[in-house]
């Protein structure tokens, strides 16, 4: 089990690092936002498993602006985009959905692996 999480966490990396790639634009006026601020990933499941994120990333957080940019930092590489918030949580680039849980940690979903990020 810990081997596909660990090659579907590859494979959403890849994902996420080219989502960020199409970034660049400026965002919005976002110093109002409650989700101002670091989040760092703290855990990732799939299928029923959980591992602790630091066994698969060195490193993974973003920091949302009040300018309304985002900067994410996946294993050293850092890409700035632009966020929103949405109905319930937040967006990035309108590609990446992140869901608010009720613990005020945002989860993101892809290919059924579930990555919580908390704030740092």
């Amino acid at each position: 089990g810990e081997l596909i999480m660990r090659k579907k966490l590859a494979v959403l990396i890849a994902v996420i690092t080219a989502v960020m790639m199409l970034f660049g634009c400026g965002g919005k006026d976002m110093s109002g936002s409650e989700y101002l601020g670091k989040w760092k990933a703290t855990k990732a499941e799939y299928a029923g498993i959980e591992v602790g994120v630091d066994t698969v990333f060195d490193e993974f957080h973003f920091t949302l602006q009040d300018n309304g940019k985002v900067k994410l930092n996946v294993n050293g590489d850092e890409t700035t985009g632009k966020w929103d918030e949405t109905e319930n949580g937040i967006s990035i680039e309108d590609e990446m959905e992140f869901q608010k849980l009720d613990d005020n940690t945002l989860t993101y979903e892809v290919s059924g692996v579930t990555v919580h990020f908390a704030r740092d």
